[in-house]
């Protein structure tokens, strides 16, 4: 009996061959990885506590307290502490904030009274994220969107690290004043790899 291979069981043969070849091509091929940075884990975030100070020109001018990270994925400030040595004569309130350079509150658009006032006239210490939360009835959802929970379950304002993002919030006291030394404290949960920089200008 003799052996024979048909034309179609060739034809599957050949197809099979070429199949094969093309897919060892495919797997040759180099593609560069996505963009971004991997996630970081929760597990591995820490509180880290940052100061500064400077001299407020008084009355009309806004001070501003810029927080940034050098690193990837999100910090949360879960408070931004503002002291004064001298208590004065005028509330010191909360004029602006922007997130990652791109999402901005003017405070002043919405005509609060009282307005969102972090150190109260008379006293020497007030805090911006615990301000926040007090008016937050009164904003509404302009704020939910910038108070979430850290991953230690603190209530606190969320930004990203990196280049261009970071939070920067605009102070100024509510009335005349000759000027006053401030400084500020933040108290940030942040990825243990990231530096965490506070400057007041």
């Amino acid at each position: 009996m003799g052996h024979y291979i048909s034309f179609y069981g060739f034809a599957r043969a050949l197809a099979l061959v070429v199949t094969i070849l093309g897919l060892l091509a495919l797997a040759v091929v180099q593609a560069s990885p996505p963009p971004g940075s991997l996630p970081i884990p929760f597990s591995n975030y820490g509180v880290v506590a940052v100061f500064s100070s400077e001299l407020s020109s008084g009355s009309g001018s806004i001070t501003t307290v810029k927080l940034t990270s050098n690193g990837g994925g999100e910090f949360f400030v879960v408070k931004l502490l503002i002291f004064m040595p001298v208590a004065q004569e005028s509330d010191l309130y909360l004029y602006s904030m922007t997130v990652d350079g791109f999402y901005s509150i003017n405070f002043n658009q919405y005509n609060l009274e009282p307005r969102i006032v972090v150190v109260a006239s008379g006293a020497t210490i007030g805090d911006v994220v615990g301000s926040l939360q007090t008016s937050q009835q009164n904003m509404g959802t302009a704020l939910n969107l910038l108070l979430l929970k850290d991953p230690l379950g603190n209530e606190g304002i969320v930004v990203n690290g990196g280049p261009g993002n970071g939070l920067t919030v605009g102070l100024t006291f509510a009335s005349e004043t000759v000027g006053a030394q401030i400084a500020a404290e933040a108290v940030v949960t942040a990825p243990s790899n990231n530096t965490i920089t506070i400057a007041l200008s």
